[in-house]
């Protein structure tokens, strides 16, 4: 249950991302597809994708990773950033206890 409910969050913060940054809707986004398949993001976006990553998920891409296998669909990165995080989800979850915090602060 709680890799389901990883799985979710890390799905809903790339789904924002996308959305926001490639001006569609969230609904619009076959999540099995391929984001360059159906126009949504061309090379330059896929760039985009991987620094929005890097920062939110505090890890490094490699090039070698930048694979259909990894990047093929919103389904495949979603997949690639839990197998990345796994190893060191501590660092992930307090950075999301730190990020609610100044949400709360904010407000």
């Amino acid at each position: 249950m709680e890799q389901e409910n990883l799985q979710f969050q890390i799905q809903e913060k790339l789904l924002d991302f996308i959305a926001d940054c490639f001006m569609v809707e969230k609904e619009e986004i076959d999540i099995d597809k391929s984001l360059v398949d159906a126009g949504i993001i061309d090379s330059f976006g896929l760039i985009e994708i991987c620094v929005f990553i890097e920062k939110e998920f505090s890890f490094s891409i490699k090039e070698t990773q930048l694979t259909r296998e990894n990047f093929g669909s919103v389904t495949r990165i979603v997949e690639f950033i839990r197998k990345e995080i796994a190893d060191r989800p501590q660092r992930w979850e307090s950075q999301q206890g730190t990020n609610s915090q100044s949400q709360t602060k904010a407000s």
